[in-house]
């Protein structure tokens, strides 16, 4: 069993929609992190299609879908970075 703290739970409880949490930003990242990195093919939790974003995540990150081009580009050269990384 994980020991994770309950703030954590939580906030993967309600990442599907942040706006019912109590503290939405932690599971509006998480729903937004998710998405991302489905987006960019780093996961995919047996499915093959971005998940999608519950526009309160945009309200609560106070953004919108403007960021999303250049928020992709920088999570494909981070990701790249990481695992070339650990390939050295």
């Amino acid at each position: 069993e994980w020991k994770f703290p309950a703030s954590i739970i939580r906030s993967i409880q309600y990442q599907y929609e942040p706006n019912q949490a109590q503290n939405p930003l932690e599971p509006a990242i998480i729903h937004m992190a998710n998405i991302l990195s489905h987006a960019v093919r780093l996961g995919c939790c047996g499915t093959f299609c971005v998940p999608p974003l519950n526009n309160a995540a945009w309200e609560v990150l106070e953004t919108s879908p403007s960021v999303l081009p250049t928020t992709i580009s920088q999570a494909e050269r981070l990701a790249g970075d990481i695992f070339q990384t650990f390939l050295e």
